[in-house]
């Protein structure tokens, strides 16, 4: 494998984790394998369980990693006292239940109980109490459906059917505003995961076009979201649409207006420095080994070759980080392995 493919794999594997993120409940929160029976048995049990007004200590309500962690629950009320749901809610639904694996889901519940009470009065603490329950149970049968599901999650359909299944899972438990405030970010981010996708799998557009429809729907998000997502997000569109150009031996004109639309004029000709260079230490290297190989396949005897190899070494790559670079390139070539250059 190239060292470009080799980039382009690790990319792709960040941005798959990036979008496994946000698009997929979290396993590694994810509630006990009980039945749905026994998940609901705990929660009427804690639910019920008379709980002690004395005053906690709030080093009690937290796991073990979780110790030198402030509890995150920045709920928000509206001015007659009510719960706002938002991103904070669910931010403090899901920093209870990541505490699963250091403590039992009953006491889980109990300490989430008692938190909330000992902070928020009427009407709020029995509406968060009440979204509570009821996210769990969301929370437990998200993570069933995403067992369940055997389709790769490679391909934009395979998504998008994965998606509608959630979102008529969310149905069952929330209201249209629960679900806004719960879910809103990661529906907007998993739309635009969808729309990217689809722009690069449409085979009718040129690199062109679909460097110019990335970038539009980029600039549609929010302006935090560009910024968090902007060098991961370009990298990765520059070197899927640049293996499209050469899988279909598009020319540099095409390679230029493809990157132009994508990053900009400064941005292509940096690129463009950039690949110049880079096939200069191709062709610097490949003219290395060639004389090299000549060196090794001579008459001369071993101590003369290694000096001869050294001082072509030496008059090829006068720079030390070149020379310290060039040992892969060789070490590769000597074991038959393919060069990893960037092309």
């Amino acid at each position: 494998m190239s060292k470009s493919n080799i980039y382009f794999a690790i990319l792709c594997a960040i941005l798959l984790v990036a979008i496994l993120f946000y698009v997929i409940p979290s396993t590694s929160k994810s509630l006990p394998g009980e039945s749905a029976t026994q998940a609901q048995q705990l929660q009427q049990h804690a639910a019920s369980e008379s709980l002690s007004t004395a005053t906690l200590d709030p080093e009690n309500l937290k796991s073990l990693s979780q110790q030198d962690t402030q509890i995150d629950c920045q709920l928000q009320l509206t001015a007659q006292g009510h719960l706002r749901v938002n991103e904070h809610t669910r931010n403090c639904f899901e920093y209870f239940i990541s505490q699963y694996g250091e403590k039992e889901l009953a006491h889980i519940q109990k300490a989430f109980i008692r938190y909330i009470e000992q902070h928020y009065q009427a009407p709020a603490a029995a509406q968060i109490i009440d979204l509570w329950q009821r996210y769990l149970k969301y929370r437990q049968e998200s993570v069933d459906l995403q067992s369940s599901n055997t389709t790769a999650l490679e391909e934009t359909a395979a998504i998008t059917a994965y998606f509608e299944k959630v979102h008529a899972l969310r149905k069952n438990y929330f209201n249209a505003t629960e679900i806004q405030g719960l879910f809103g970010e990661e529906d907007l981010y998993n739309n635009y995961t969808l729309q990217r996708m689809a722009i690069l799998e449409d085979s009718t557009l040129s690199a062109a076009q679909k460097a110019q429809q990335l970038k539009k729907r980029f600039e549609a998000l929010p302006q935090e979201w560009q910024e968090n997502l902007k060098q991961l997000t370009q990298l990765d569109d520059l070197n899927r649409l640049t293996q499209q150009i050469k899988s279909q031996s598009g020319s540099a004109q095409q390679l230029r207006a493809m990157r132009n639309a994508l990053v900009g004029t400064e941005a292509t000709v940096r690129l463009e420095q950039l690949d110049q260079q880079r096939q200069q230490w191709k062709q610097q290297v490949l003219g290395f080994l060639n004389e090299k190989d000549k060196i090794l396949q001579s008459n001369l005897n071993d101590a003369s070759k290694k000096q001869a190899i050294q001082s072509l070494r030496d008059q090829s790559f006068a720079d030390a980080k070149q020379q310290s670079r060039l040992k892969t390139f060789e070490d590769i070539h000597q074991q038959g392995g393919q060069l990893p250059f960037i092309d």
